[in-house]
């Protein structure tokens, strides 16, 4: 029988239980009637309200013993200990990452420095720390984050890791205003992929995009999507790359995968030839259309009527016209959707 539960601990039958990566086990030497769960971290480090069973890293104390997960922090001074953020706690006499001791930090000048997805950095005095890593190379003082890069006093640095909590990366910003540098980290497809600018430059990660006006760059809301669009008054640009012959100011974002403006319809981030942009529309899933032509993933479906044209309800995939069944862009005698099997 479940008597209690603080996420994601529950007591249950006499007995503390650890419940985290979708695992029950119990808390090792527990007490029942002092234990209490302290804070802890998700597998989504972009949900702000941790589902029960996201957490990876969680600390925990009674009166007795200090927890990470279901185990011992030795030597921990339970009364001090607490909480800081991330996988970051702290007592009278250490700081900890992920229930181990941090050598070198500074108990006394603790400051978590976080950014979008990134809930690892720590600050003291003097280092900055990465997980349990000591980045001797930046400037504590000056330090700050602004997803996915690292600014301080000496350059603006791009940030990427090589597996989830392991070692980073970091490329030094060739030519970056540290005073005026701001990145787009609010909008991304990825946990390292970003647009940014300062006063002179647009930048993709950490390349410029030559001819990129940062006095109009803006940023397409497609966080949904994996490309990622942008625009100047000029051109438009897909993951940092200029769509040749694209016009900044009359581009509109149709879905993830079309969109159009006063002269072309495209594809992600290819013109569709011979397509007409003003009859162009979007359809469901990959199809679209003009006056003249039904699209398939960019590409015109011979033979598809596009007046009569209409996607199945419950099939992106799936569409008919007055002549012909389509599954994708294959012509096809009959469709799953049954309820789409019938010609105009």
């Amino acid at each position: 029988m479940i008597e209690s539960s603080q996420e994601p601990y529950t007591k249950e039958n006499g007995g503390i239980y650890f419940y985290g990566n979708r695992i029950e086990s119990e808390v090792t030497k527990a007490d029942y009637e002092t234990f209490e769960f302290l804070g802890g971290v998700s597998n989504d480090m972009s949900n702000k309200e941790c589902k029960f069973d996201d957490y990876t890293g969680v600390y925990a104390k009674d009166k007795n013993h200090a927890f990470y997960n279901r185990g011992i922090i030795q030597d921990a001074d339970v009364e001090s200990f607490k909480y800081i953020d991330g996988y970051y706690a702290q007592d009278k006499n250490a700081v900890y990452y992920s229930g181990r001791r941090l050598e070198d930090a500074d108990y006394n000048s603790l400051e978590i420095v976080n950014g979008g997805f990134w809930c690892q950095f720590l600050k003291d005095k003097q280092f900055v720390f990465y997980n349990e890593t000591k980045l001797t190379n930046l400037d504590s003082k000056t330090v700050r984050i602004d997803f996915p890069y690292i600014i301080d006093k000496n350059g603006v640095y791009y940030v990427s890791e090589e597996s989830p909590q392991d070692n980073i990366i970091f490329k030094k910003v060739l030519s970056a205003d540290i005073n005026t540098f701001v990145s787009f980290g609010d909008y991304y497809i990825s946990k390292e992929d970003a647009y940014a600018e300062d006063k002179n430059n647009v930048y993709w990660n950490d390349e410029i995009i030559v001819g990129a006006d940062p006095n109009s760059f803006s940023i397409f809301d497609n966080v949904s999507c994996d490309v990622f669009r942008a625009k100047d008054q000029h051109s438009v640009y897909v993951n940092g790359q200029q769509i040749k012959g694209s016009d900044g100011q009359t581009y509109k974002f149709l879905t993830c995968d079309y969109a159009k403006d006063a002269q072309n319809a495209y594809y992600r981030d290819d013109v569709i030839l011979d397509a007409y942009s003003d009859t162009f529309q979007s359809l469901d899933g990959l199809y679209a259309k003009d006056k003249n032509n039904v699209y398939w993933a960019g590409k015109p479906i011979k033979d598809a009527d596009p007046e009569t044209f209409i996607t199945c309800y419950r099939s992106k995939a799936q569409a008919r016209d007055k002549n012909r069944f389509y599954n994708g862009s294959l012509v096809v005698d009959l469709l799953l959707d049954t309820e789409c099997n019938q010609l105009n």
